[in-house]
């Protein structure tokens, strides 16, 4: 089989093992999993924006040099992780000791770790912004054109999969809410008919009864479907 082709399939079943995850969390460990196992990064991260604008390390390769580099990120704001987020490019450090784009950063991590090159791809689908996957390597020039570029269909494969992903579960989410309103809904119905209520008076003695109770709303209004009353 041509190389190109072994490639093909092997992204093909990648891609198709991401889709498959149970969410975007778990999503973000297999990428890290495989770009460990695919490109041979021992050290790799999986990074996303958090809701007050700070970076978190959302996955990574157990070890204790990406736990540096987190720190590093955190307490400078600078680096691939940043770079990559921020322009939405691949982001690539062939040598960080003639590095001069992030003083600190640069500083810091030849001072505190063993990593001499780094790599990020931004992961994004149209105009979405999904995080970030980024790779450190202990020798300069790591990163050859061949790795970059394989790392680069991986990051578009990683894009797509966490999209489906973070969709599906939406989706769920959605379906969810919608049965629990439908319940709610239909409770409100039987109380109003069973003790000549309005339905702001329903949804009160629904309400005041799931606090008195320490239930969820939603599962006391499921049981008051099932059984027709208010449980004593």
């Amino acid at each position: 089989m041509p190389v190109h082709e072994d490639y093909a399939r092997r992204f093909a079943a990648i891609a198709r093992d991401l889709a498959a995850q149970p969410s975007p969390d778990a999503a973000a460990g297999r990428i890290v999993e495989q770009v460990a196992a695919v490109l041979g990064c021992p050290w790799t991260a999986m990074v996303r924006v958090n809701s007050d604008g700070t970076l978190r390390f959302a996955a990574r390769t157990p070890d204790c040099v990406l736990d540096r580099i987190e720190r590093i990120v955190a307490e400078t704001g600078q680096g691939i992780a940043p770079a990559a987020l921020s322009t939405g490019q691949r982001v690539l450090v062939r040598d960080v000791d003639g590095d001069r784009r992030w003083p600190m950063w640069r500083r810091r991590v030849l001072a505190e770790t063993p990593v001499r090159a780094a790599l990020g791809f931004p992961l994004r689908l149209e105009e979405t912004s999904l995080g970030a996957v980024t790779m450190y390597a202990p020798r300069a020039d790591s990163f050859t054109e061949d790795r970059i570029g394989l790392a680069a269909v991986y990051a578009d494969h990683a894009s797509i999969a966490l999209a489906r992903v973070s969709d599906r579960l939406a989706a769920d989410n959605l379906r969810a809410a919608l049965q629990t309103n439908r319940e709610i809904a239909m409770a409100i119905g039987i109380l109003m008919n069973a003790h000549r209520l309005t339905k702001d008076q329903a949804f009160d003695l629904l309400r005041v009864a799931s606090q008195h109770r320490h239930r969820k709303l939603h599962d006391l209004a499921a049981e008051v479907v099932l059984t027709g009353q208010l449980p004593n």
